[in-house]
């Protein structure tokens, strides 16, 4: 039973991450919309970067935590 629970909790603190990191994504792309010089597109991309890093993190521990059942 124990281990079911860890294995809940992760997949929703995986989902949490990736929530936080949808919405920090969402909150510059909104709030920056009108910047359009070098050092904005940079940080636009690494943004998306991030963004991909956590959906790529988030299908790793689902994965994971699937493969333990």
């Amino acid at each position: 039973m124990l281990r079911l629970e860890l294995q809940l909790l992760s997949e929703v603190a995986a989902k949490a991450l990736e929530t936080a990191v949808f919405g920090a994504y969402y909150n510059v792309m909104i709030n920056l919309k009108d910047v359009s010089d070098e050092a904005f597109r940079l940080t636009q991309r690494r943004v998306s970067e991030l963004l991909q890093e956590a959906k790529d993190s988030v299908a790793s521990i689902l994965d994971a935590a699937e493969n333990r059942t």
